[in-house]
């Protein structure tokens, strides 16, 4: 959207440097009329009106390259600042510093994000990957071991030495290792215990 934008904006361009019968001035206002950009009198417009069109050629074809080879790439709004910031070094060595700042102008205002977040779908694809995780329903006796860490570095994250927990210890030992989810009965009878993934 943004290239195709650019292409037509430079083809106006083309066609008011182009005009026999406009005078600088005029080519200049012309240039201003441009809703899209806020192009620097000094900076922009001016020079590409009384440039020879083998300069203008060249800054034409910068502009459309440096434009799509940032387009192209994930942009989120959180990261138009820091991309803005970087459009000078990305110019082609060949461009001395008024090209550069010529071609940047007019990049900088076509700029625009292109990845948003939609809130909503990231919650319900959150809740659709809960509800996946299916519940495990096991009987313990009292007393018996229902839960075995190795306290090692790993998926848990725990580190130090294999132990072995009892069900009255379970809780709070799950606890510490971080577990999403868990509900472990301290005496006999059937358990429902649900694991999930780490955070």
């Amino acid at each position: 959207m943004q290239t195709s934008l650019a292409a037509r904006i430079l083809e106006f361009i083309d066609n008011v440097r182009r005009d026999p019968y406009a005078t600088v001035a005029q080519k200049i206002d012309d240039f201003q009329q441009i809703t899209a950009l806020r192009l620097d009198e000094q900076t922009t417009a001016e020079p590409i009106a009384a440039m020879t069109d083998e300069q203008w050629a060249l800054i034409r074809a910068e502009t459309l390259r440096l434009l799509e080879n940032v387009m192209q790439d994930s942009i989120r709004e959180s990261e138009v600042t820091s991309i803005l910031e970087r459009l000078p070094n990305q110019v082609s060595l060949r461009f001395d510093s008024r090209d550069v700042a010529i071609i940047v102008d007019i990049v900088s205002d076509l700029i625009r994000p292109n990845r948003t977040l939609n809130a909503a779908s990231t919650q319900a694809a959150r809740e659709a990957a809960a509800q996946a995780v299916p519940e495990q329903i096991s009987s313990f006796q009292r007393g018996q071991i229902v839960v075995e860490l190795r306290h090692e570095t790993g998926a848990s994250g725990c580190r130090g030495a294999r132990t072995t927990w009892p069900a009255s210890a379970a809780r709070s030992a799950l606890s510490d290792c971080d577990a999403r989810r868990h509900r472990v009965a301290d005496g006999a009878g059937d358990v429902r215990h649900v694991f999930g993934p780490l955070a």
